[in-house]
């Protein structure tokens, strides 16, 4: 959606004072150009009548603002523009009259709110505009069914007392009952729209007693309350139990059990006051246990035990004040251990012990409130150590190494706060070193080699570290990078040198020459900050000439020569600007143009 803003200054001059209130015309729009809403803001505040419509332009609503609240009026409108609902809004409360109509226009309800709470009389109409019924509220509460009308206009229910038979728009039976003194009272049957019985149950002065049943609507049992105990039974759509157990002043009290699809038992649970309190057992549909904890009012305490669906131990710990506290131990699959360690205050805590299956130790770590601290020992399954090094607050610090499985050095290097520093040795299994990389907070600095495992140099380059500006950080405007700088050489097991040049600033610049495994030269390459630039050569293994182009600022410029292998000029053109100008030679008319 785009926004258009208009503003307009009023200025008052009070004894040489100037003062001024900034009001905006705001509106907002759809992607298709419709309005979406239309105020004023005042001071950044949605203030004065406001309205809102669909993106088909039909206005939707009409809403009063104070200081970006809701205060005053509020109307809902129907598609073809008649009114739906209207509330009464005070500082984002429903305060006041209340009226909602039917598509018709005729009124459906009638009434009001006091502090978002229904207050006062409230009236509900047929969609023919006949009064239904009468009902008093205080404060949020149905004090009294005053009196109640049936269709044809006959009063039913006078001053509180009488038969009452309500309807759907339809006709059928929505509910009925006797009403005495204002208050429900005596047997009252629901129904579905449809004419099937939906609940029933007796009242006595307005409240629920007994027993109350309720049905789905394809007449399967869904509830069943007894009120003087509290009993509640659920059962879902199909017949099977879903959930048992009791009510106490409508909190759940003592145990509840739930019950999978299948009727195999998914959990019992012991409730105090609508919290979890005591052993909750949970279980998966083989009927097997998945996990058993207790709770104090609400909150994890004390032992917890987890099992795998075909009953072997997954996980044993403890709770306190619902985190994880004390030793925790994990198991695989087969009954062996996978890790053990301790929390304190939900955060691992003190050495913790990783495993293999073979019950070789994994690694041993420490943790201090849940943060990496301390000596960090990764071993091989053969028991060889892997890797050794030290954290200190999340972060690695100084040095660290790790072996090959037969106790040969890998790697060695130093952290600073988990960024790489200073000088970065590897070697080959055959212990011979293999690279040396130097680093400067974790970017790859200054001269760096590269060596086979026979020992013989494979790569020798320079990194720089620049500042280049920040294309993934709108916080930072400027980022260091590492960059080739300098000499840059590659050779071959054998010792032969393969490619030599020269980088600037990441850059390609000056002569680059290029080598095969024999060392005979098969391509130079000119470059000035990496555009082509001067003389380019490419020649045949046994060493004669194959081409030869000039460039200039990235363009062919001059001569281009072509040879075949018996050293006779095949092709040669005059370039200007990369497009060639001129052909002096064209002995092969299949060469590439």
């Amino acid at each position: 959606m785009k926004r258009i803003s208009i503003f307009l200054s009023f200025f008052v001059l009070f004894s040489f004072t100037m003062f001024a209130q900034e009001y905006i015309q705001d509106t907002v729009y759809y992607k298709n150009g419709q309005i979406s809403e239309v105020g004023t803001l005042h001071l950044g505040q949605k203030f004065g009548t406001w309205q809102y419509f669909s993106p088909n332009g039909k206005k939707m609503a009409q809403v009063d603002h104070y200081k970006d609240m809701l205060h005053g009026k509020n109307i809902v409108y129907f598609p073809d523009g008649t009114e739906k609902e209207m509330y009464n809004y005070w500082a984002n409360e429903r305060h006041g009259e209340f009226y909602q109509n039917f598509r018709n226009g005729n009124p459906m309800v009638k009434g009001y709110y006091h502090s978002n709470l229904k207050d006062s009389i409230w009236q509900l109409f047929y969609d023919d505009g006949q009064l239904q019924s009468e009902v008093i509220y205080k404060k949020g509460f149905q004090i009294m069914i005053k009196n109640f009308y049936a269709p044809d206009g006959t009063q039913t229910v006078i001053e509180g007392n009488g038969e009452m038979l309500s309807f759907y728009p339809n006709l059928n039976k929505s509910s009925e009952g006797k009403v005495v003194y204002g208050k429900e009272d005596g047997m009252w049957v629901y129904y579905y729209d449809t004419g099937d019985e939906k609940s029933e149950g007796e009242f006595k002065a307005g409240e629920r007693v007994g027993t109350w049943t309720e049905w789905w609507k394809n007449g399967q049992k869904k509830s069943e309350i007894t009120y003087e105990t509290g009993m509640n039974i659920y059962w879902a759509e199909d017949g099977n139990k879903e959930m048992e157990g009791k009510l106490v002043d409508g909190k759940r009290e003592g145990v509840w059990t739930y019950w999978y699809p299948s009727g195999q038992i998914r959990s019992e649970n012991t409730y105090k006051n609508d919290l979890r309190h005591g052993l909750q057992v949970k279980y998966y549909e083989n009927g097997k246990k998945q996990s058993e904890m207790n709770f104090v009012e609400g909150l994890k305490e004390g032992e917890a035990h987890f099992w795998l669906e075909d009953g072997t131990k997954d996980i044993d710990g403890n709770f306190k004040n619902d985190l994880q506290d004390g030793l925790w131990t994990y198991w695989r699959s087969d009954g062996t251990k996978g890790n053990e360690g301790n929390y304190i205050k939900g955060k691992m805590d003190g050495r913790w012990t990783f495993w293999y299956s073979n019950g070789q130790i994994w690694k041993e770590v420490d943790y201090d409130a849940g943060k990496k601290s301390g000596v960090w020992n990764v071993f091989f399954e053969n028991g060889q150590q892997f890797r050794e090094g030290m954290f200190e607050n999340d972060y690695e610090v100084g040095e660290w190494k790790e072996w090959y499985d037969d106790g040969t050095l890998a790697m060695k290097g130093n952290y600073d706060l988990g960024v790489m520093q200073d000088k970065w040795e590897t070697f080959h299994e055959n212990g011979q070193k293999k690279s040396l990389i130097e680093y400067t907070d974790g970017l790859i600095s200054g001269k760096n080699y590269f060596w086979f495992p026979n020992g013989k140099k494979q790569l020798e380059e320079t990194y720089k570290l620049i500042e280049v500006e920040s294309d993934d950080d709108f916080s930072v405007k400027n980022k260091t990078t590492s960059v080739l700088h300098g000499s840059y050489n590659t050779y071959n097991i054998r010792g032969n040198q393969i490619i030599s040049g020269n980088y600037n600033e990441g850059l390609r610049d000056g002569k680059f020459v290029y080598r095969n495994n024999n060392g005979d030269i098969i391509k130079v390459e000119n470059y000035k900050m990496d555009k082509p630039d001067g003389k380019w050569q490419t020649f045949y293994d046994w060493g004669g000439r194959d081409s030869e182009v000039n460039y200039k600022d990235g363009m062919k410029e001059g001569k281009s020569t072509y040879w075949n292998q018996k050293g006779e000029v095949i092709y040669q053109a005059i370039f200007h600007g990369n497009r060639q100008t001129e052909v002096l030679i064209d002995a092969e008319t299949d060469l590439p143009k």
